[in-house]
């Protein structure tokens, strides 16, 4: 009778563990580890009893009926015994604890969350996140799709490179000088996480109020854009001819200063 009984519970223990395989399968996934949250419980399969009958613990089956004589005659042998000991810690027995299927959803797992980015520049646009065109002005007015050409058309994330788009609602059909915030949006399925940097950019165009100086070599001339001015200084002549022709225009802008 003990061996069967060992048996069973043996055999409940294997029941428990296999039919936890499906929940504990359900629970991985892109869910990279269970919290509280998601519900996801171990099974546990306890621990069998391991009391051992030695007859203090039976008590007797037998029910008086007409097999029995006056008086009832009646010797309990291990047919009619049945143990009577009761699991209450005084044994090894831990009662078997189901699993819970972890409730985790994918689904909230297909948007990814962008912490760091830089701009994808490599034609060098953009200077500390700003396009500057100083060139821009009343004979020489900009749309938004020349804008939009010189921005940005990616960005760098810790998920590789990431196409965006740009808006800018408001922007003029033939703007001629000011300054502008150009928004970028993510694809679908990412988005910008808390602390990361905003997807902007300030457009500056012609007249933004601004001087900031862009040096360069022009022929035999070292020359200075100045943002907002839309002129060019030729700020030295660096050649060895005698006669110097002096340009009128330098890569569009009017020459406005000569230096030495």
């Amino acid at each position: 009778m003990n061996g069967w009984r060992r048996f069973l519970s043996l055999l409940l223990t294997a029941v428990l563990i296999l039919g936890l395989i499906p929940g504990t399968a359900l629970a991985t996934g892109c869910h990279e580890s269970h919290d509280e949250a998601c519900g996801w419980r171990e099974a546990d399969p306890g621990v069998p009893c391991d009391h051992i009958c030695d007859g203090s613990c039976a008590v007797c089956t037998h029910s008086c009926d007409e097999s029995c004589a006056e008086g009832c005659a009646h010797v309990c042998d291990e047919g009619c015994a049945l143990c009577a000991h009761v699991c209450d810690g005084s044994c090894a027995y831990i009662a078997p604890r189901e699993g819970a299927p972890c409730a985790h959803s994918c689904e909230e797992c297909s948007v990814k969350t962008v912490h760091s980015w830089s701009w994808v520049d490599p034609e060098g646009n953009l200077e500390e996140g700003e396009l500057a065109l100083p060139g821009v002005g009343e004979q020489q007015p900009v749309d938004l799709a020349a804008v939009l050409e010189l921005l940005p058309a990616a960005v760098s994330t810790e998920y590789g490179d990431l196409a965006v788009r740009f808006s800018c609602p408001g922007f003029p059909e033939a703007a001629t000088g000011g300054e502008y915030t150009f928004s970028a949006v993510l694809p679908e399925g990412y988005v910008l996480g808390e602390g990361a940097p905003a997807l902007t950019v300030r457009v500056i165009l012609g007249g933004a109020g601004q001087y900031a100086e862009n040096e360069f070599t022009y022929g035999s001339w070292k020359c200075t854009i100045y943002v907002g001015a839309n002129k060019v200084s030729l700020s030295e002549y660096i050649g060895s001819a005698t006669t110097v022709t002096v340009p009128t225009t330098v890569n569009g802008y009017p020459v406005g200063d000569i230096g030495a």
